[in-house]
């Protein structure tokens, strides 16, 4: 009851054709992986408004538009060392996206989503990507405080960046010691190109409770600009870039000497100790530039009281 069928809904269709190559190098200590992909989807799935008076609703799933992506993705495995007891390897991988609306169906008005409609969707921009109005401020005055006569804003929303990270990088680097019995190996990561909704911020700004944008004269004259404009409405200044840097991982593998493993009748058996989310370095004010609001294309990049990935360890037995 809580949403309206649609009799006529299909299936997205998504046609993809790739190109690239694969590079095995100097005797296989070296592996270079190259492809280019343009990935078009048909028919898309989209919840657009409909006049509540059909059936009480405001939305319903139909079949309209279409998108692309397009991109390069790119793996680097490299053996730098292989002896008896040391050995040193690593990886890295990377891929770039570029994602947009080809077209919506005919006499279809661009659909906005996303937490205060902040999200359109309409062809040759983005899928999800932030629309607001531009903030502009002068402290005439010289007072150090920003008021609503000091800010200007444009007469329609702009759009201002995507949602989905459009550059990823990992590295991946592992060395191997005691007769490649001990493996010692982490993971970097980082992704760029996107704007975070911290709405969060928003939240805090625009009831203002808790914003230091709206009550700490110390405050910089943006975070008082940004902050004030969420009582017209205008939240642009809550999309904050979301670029990071993560330590994803890090883990140590050992090898248990034949002995041990006689002893409890296994023909291997190995020790892992694993620890996921270490560290971040980014420039987002927010909790986390990965914390989400929910799973889902609309809010899966907003933070809104969110928790961020977790830190956590892991210690297992393999026989």
């Amino acid at each position: 009851l809580g949403s309206l069928g649609n009799s006529k809904l299909k299936p997205e269709f998504s046609a993809e054709t790739e190109f690239g190559f694969d590079l095995n190098l100097f005797e296989s200590r070296a592996n270079i992986e190259l492809t280019h992909y343009d990935k078009k989807t048909t028919d898309a799935l989209i919840s657009r408004l409909i006049a509540p008076s059909l059936s009480g609703l405001t939305n319903q799933f139909v079949n309209i538009g279409s998108g692309q992506n397009t991109g390069w993705e790119l793996s680097y495995t490299q053996r730098v060392l292989d002896r008896k007891n040391i050995a040193i390897d690593y990886t890295v991988t990377g891929s770039t996206n570029k994602n947009k609306m080809l077209k919506l169906g005919d006499g279809i008005s661009p659909i906005a989503s996303g937490n205060r409609n902040t999200q359109r969707n309409l062809p040759g921009y983005p899928l999800y990507g932030l629309w607001d109005k531009t903030i502009t401020y002068n402290d005439a005055n010289a007072d150090h405080i920003i008021v609503l006569g000091e800010m200007t804003f444009s007469d329609t929303a702009v759009y201002q960046g995507t949602t989905f990270p459009t550059r990823e990088v990992a590295f991946t680097p592992a060395v191997e010691l005691l007769n490649h019995k001990l493996r010692i190996s982490s993971q970097f990561d980082s992704k760029w190109g996107f704007k975070k909704f911290n709405n969060t911020l928003r939240h805090q700004c625009m009831n203002g409770v808790s914003c230091r944008g709206r009550y700490d004269a110390s405050a910089s004259l943006q975070q008082q600009a940004y902050a004030l404009a969420t009582s017209q409405s205008v939240f642009t200044g809550m999309f904050e870039d979301g670029a990071f840097t993560r330590w994803r991982e890090a883990s140590v593998s050992y090898e248990m000497p034949a002995s041990w493993t006689r002893m409890v009748r296994a023909a291997t058996w190995s020790v892992i100790l694993t620890g996921r989310n270490l560290g971040v370095r980014t420039k987002y004010t927010g909790v986390d530039p990965e914390a989400a609001a929910s799973n889902s294309d609309t809010r899966g990049n907003e933070e809104y009281f969110a928790t961020p990935p977790l830190k956590y360890f892991t210690l297992r037995f393999n026989f």
